[in-house]
Formats: structure tokens, C-alpha cells, sequence
């Protein structure tokens, strides 16, 4: 039997994300997708201006759907000079693996000039995926080369754009390392971010000419980036207009606005600050979110916000103050009803904290006034609040084999000194939880003479275990062991009942002899 393999959740993206579902269809004929091997990759895909290579495992469900789509869309794109579609089969060339960090399949990157500028995570589907190949072949870069011709490009100012400053006096060299850099960047952006228009001159008139305006760090000599917000945005001219000083590693310290002060690479400093001012979180713009990183201020809403309502207005003042270290984003309470659950934004709350990566919420259960919230956002960036942990209430009986634990309940039981604890976190539309309930209820009535031990589960789409201990895959297993620590430790083999009554007796701290008949494999569980 092989390892356990959970169903990951919890990032705002899969509520949000999770909504898409790709429709396959098969399609016949040959491929032109080439396979590609340690040997012959770099040789392939620097000898091709653009290269898209996709990354998959034999075993792999998602890569077998979109096999058919896959190669017909190579097929498709055959006659596209300078592009090479690949394949590499992850679980061969580990090498190429571990390079690219693959963590998942199938993995699909773009290659430009033979580096890697984006992950592909559109629709898994032909016409998708030629679309985003005839994308990348356009040049991604306005290029201008005087004032005068900036009134020829019809320059839309309630978008977003981006304005690369390369001056003269840099070396021709220095020039097409930068212009180089740009590219990729622009390539890499505008997938997230369809709106972002990029401007590249070395000529400062042409750049105040794309809504450059004056500003202190932009010299005639030095080379920066300038992202401009649109005019719509209820800011001044400084306020929606941020510069990045442009050094040849694009790793600089930039100018970070009200609070920020961390050294950004380029690319992310382009996408924090080209984001509106108070965006919204939808199908659409998770990814943008998710790759910006910080935690979200929410305010869900159920109708389409207005400019002049109360709430909008405070998130705008609000962003303004704090918009480099956390983003802004209005939710539908409608759509998104089941992530407001999720994150235990109900009951009538309508703004919380959802922290991307940890997983943890700030619910905000204050007035809705300015200095109230914006004392609530301080507070939390100060490291003065705690999570809000959900929490049912408990059950009237809880005398089972398997004890039943809230969230309100797990200090009390989990964490129980004298007792070792063996936990299950589950989801109620999990598979692999409704594939593991048998053995697990038969693993607590095996063992429910062991007075010493607890087994117990925790539906964790209702209830939160705190802090490191909450789940990041369903079904979730670990033990904690009796004692004044309880240093968890995490269940990672078969799910059989066998095997993790092996366990619990090896890491248990109240040693016992497990009961007559108990450890029989008649009820092993062939692996999920």
C-alpha cells in the first residue's frame, strides 16, 4: 500500500476556484507534443523563443482527462514558428522535478527565451490553451520611443498600466537586460491580470506622457518602473501612482506607499500596486490575490457595492492607509456563500480577516465606523488579536466509541493531559473521509477497552483546531500524546486499522497490550 494522499483545502482560492469545473473533450488524431527527457530538455527549450511543457504522472487522473485536449491544441499549434510543446513524464526525470519544484499534476509552464515566466491555470481545454499560446506569441510590450507617438496609442487611463523607464545612458547591454526582464514580467502579469496595459521608452517626455507625472525618484537618468492606478480610483496623483527603482536585479527596495517597507521583486511589486485600490474576490481575480500574498480584508456585501455607500467608502480610507500590507475586496455574500461559512463570517458579520496561506480569519463583530475598523486592522498587524476559531456546539451525547469534538471542546478533550488522543479532522463531502469512517469507528470500538485512550473526530468544515494543528488536508489524523505537552504527532501511513492501531501503540504514552482478536487485518482498507 503507498502513502495517504488528502484532498487539500482552506486557501481562499479553492471555495473560490472551486466553483470552475474544465469540461473535457476528447478529440482525435496525432500529437505534436514532444517528450522531453534531462537530456534533451535545456537543448529543446532554449532553441524555441516560447515553450509550453506540461508535467504529469502516468497515474495522474487530471493528466489522463486532458491528454486528448492537450495534444490536440500541440496539433493545433504545429505551425507556430519558435514554439515547442513538451511533455515530461515528472515521475522519470525527478531531476526536471525537483528543478522546477512540481508539486502537483499536471504542472503546465511557459518558457520564454528558455525561462520559465508562468504557470498556465487556465481551463484544461484546446481552444484554452491555444488561446493562451496566441498570447504569449503577441508582443506583451508597447514600446515608444517619443512623446509624439503617444497620442497615436489611444491611452485608455482607467486602466491599469505599467510604464518601464529605460534612460540612454544606460549600455546597450544594460538596456536589453532590461527590456528582456520586462517582457517576462509583462508575460507572467497579464494572465492574472488582463487589464494591465505595459508601456516601455527611453524617453521621460514619452513617459509623463503615459501618465507619468513628476515625481522625485523618476530622473533622467534612472531607470525605474511605474505602475499607474487608474483615474477612476479615488486618489490623488501621488497616491495611485507607486515607482520601483530599477536596478539590474529588479530586487531593490521600492517605494512601498503608507507602511511597507520589504524588498519586493518586480513582478510582485507590479501586481500589488496595479491592483484596484478596493478590488473584488471572484472566480477572476483569487489567483491575482493568491499570488499577491497578503492577508484579505473582506466585506461582504449582498448586492453590487456602490461608490457612495458607507462601507465602501470606509474600505477605500481604509486601503489607502494599509493597502501594501493587507488587500481590500468586496465578496459577494450570494456566490460566495459557502467561503463566508467557511471562514465564519455569518450571523450578520459582514468584514473579516482571511489570512492566504495559514488558513486562519479575524472576524470584525465591532461598529461600522472608521476609527473602529481601522483600530481592528492595526490591532491585528500589531499581533494583538487572536483567530477567531468556529466552533458548533457540543453534542448532548458524546458517549460513543469515537468522541465527538467542537471546536470549543478540543482544549478540553484533545489536549487532555492525562489521555492520549488520537484525532481525525474530516470533511463531510470528503471521499477519502467516507472511505476511512468504517475502519476508523472499528479502530474506536477495538480499542475502547484502553481506558488511556481517546479516539476522536472533528468535522473541521464547522470547527477549527488551533493554530498549527488545524487541518490542511482531509481527512487529517494525529495523535496527541497524554502528558503536559501533547506534542502532536502526525499520522502519515495506510488507512487500514492495523496500521494505525501500530501506531498509536508506538507513540502512545500510556503503554498497552492491544486486546485479544484486535489486530487481526480482516478489516484493512485497500489505500484511497
Amino acid at each position: 500500500m503507498g502513502s495517504v494522499r488528502s484532498v487539500a483545502v482552506g486557501a481562499v482560492w479553492l471555495f473560490v476556484l472551486s466553483w470552475f469545473v474544465a469540461v473535457v473533450v476528447a478529440k482525435s488524431g496525432g500529437t505534436a507534443s514532444v517528450p522531453l527527457t534531462a537530456k534533451t530538455f535545456d537543448k529543446q527549450i532554449a532553441s524555441h523563443r516560447l515553450a509550453l511543457v506540461k508535467f504529469v504522472a502516468p497515474w495522474c487522473g487530471h493528466c489522463k482527462r486532458m491528454k486528448d485536449d492537450w495534444d490536440a491544441a500541440a496539433k493545433a499549434l504545429s505551425d507556430q514558428k519558435g514554439l515547442l510543446v513538451g511533455e515530461v513524464d515528472a515521475t522519470v526525470e525527478t531531476k526536471l522535478r525537483d528543478r522546477f519544484d512540481i508539486r502537483g499534476f499536471p504542472t503546465i509552464k511557459l518558457f520564454v527565451d528558455g525561462k520559465p515566466v508562468a504557470d498556465y491555470n487556465g481551463e484544461r481545454t484546446t481552444d484554452a490553451l491555444v488561446s493562451f499560446v496566441k498570447r504569449q506569441m503577441t508582443v506583451p510590450v508597447v514600446l515608444v520611443n517619443r512623446s509624439a507617438e503617444v497620442a497615436s496609442l489611444a491611452v485608455n487611463k482607467e486602466r491599469p498600466r505599467v510604464v518601464g523607464y529605460v534612460p540612454q545612458t544606460l549600455s546597450t547591454e544594460e538596456r536589453a537586460a532590461r527590456q528582456s526582464q520586462f517582457e517576462q514580467v509583462a508575460r507572467s502579469s497579464r494572465e492574472l491580470f488582463p487589464e494591465l496595459v505595459f508601456y516601455q521608452t527611453s524617453d521621460l517626455e514619452a513617459a509623463h506622457a503615459l501618465g507619468v507625472d513628476a515625481h522625485p525618484q523618476l530622473t533622467k537618468e534612472t531607470a525605474a518602473v511605474v505602475v499607474v492606478r487608474p483615474h477612476s480610483e479615488s486618489e490623488s496623483v501621488h497616491e495611485r501612482t507607486h515607482i520601483f527603482p530599477w536596478d539590474a536585479s529588479a530586487e531593490t527596495k521600492a517605494d512601498q506607499g503608507n507602511g511597507g517597507d520589504k524588498a519586493e521583486p518586480l513582478q510582485q511589486f507590479i501586481r500589488l500596486h496595479a491592483a484596484p485600490l478596493v478590488g473584488e474576490i471572484s472566480q477572476t481575480t483569487a489567483e491575482l490575490y493568491q499570488d499577491i500574498g497578503n492577508p484579505l480584508f473582506i466585506m461582504f456585501e449582498d448586492a453590487p457595492h456602490k461608490p457612495e455607500e458607507k462601507g465602501t467608502s470606509i474600505m477605500k480610507s481604509m486601503a489607502k492607509k494599509y493597502r501594501t500590507r493587507i488587500s481590500f475586496v468586496m465578496a459577494n455574500a450570494g456566490t460566495l456563500a459557502r467561503f463566508r461559512e467557511y471562514i465564519g463570517c455569518t450571523d450578520g458579520k459582514r468584514f473579516a480577516i482571511h489570512v492566504l496561506g495559514e488558513d486562519s480569519n479575524y472576524i470584525y463583530d465591532g461598529p461600522t465606523d472608521e476609527s473602529s475598523i481601522s483600530k481592528f486592522i492595526a490591532d491585528y498587524l500589531a499581533g494583538n488579536l487572536k483567530p477567531t476559531l468556529r466552533s458548533e456546539e457540543p453534542p448532548a451525547d458524546n458517549s460513543g466509541p469515537v468522541r465527538i469534538v467542537v471546536g470549543k471542546t478540543w482544549n478540553e478533550i484533545v489536549m487532555d493531559p492525562q489521555k492520549d488522543v488520537f484525532v481525525e479532522q474530516y470533511a463531510p463531502w470528503c471521499g477519502h473521509c467516507r472511505s476511512l469512517e468504517p475502519a476508523y469507528d472499528e479502530l474506536a470500538r477495538k480499542l475502547a477497552s484502553v481506558k488511556t485512550l481517546v479516539i476522536a473526530k472533528m468535522d473541521a468544515t464547522k470547527n477549527d483546531a488551533p493554530g498549527e494543528h488545524k487541518a490542511r488536508g482531509f481527512p487529517t489524523l494525529i495523535l496527541f500524546p497524554a502528558g503536559k505537552d501533547k506534542k502532536a504527532v502526525r499520522y502519515e501511513g495506510d488507512r487500514s486499522v492495523s496500521d494505525m492501531m501500530s501506531f498509536i501503540q508506538k507513540h502512545a504514552t500510556h503503554k498497552f497490550t492491544i486486546p485479544d482478536g484486535a489486530s487481526s487485518k480482516e478489516s484493512e482498507k485497500d489505500e484511497l
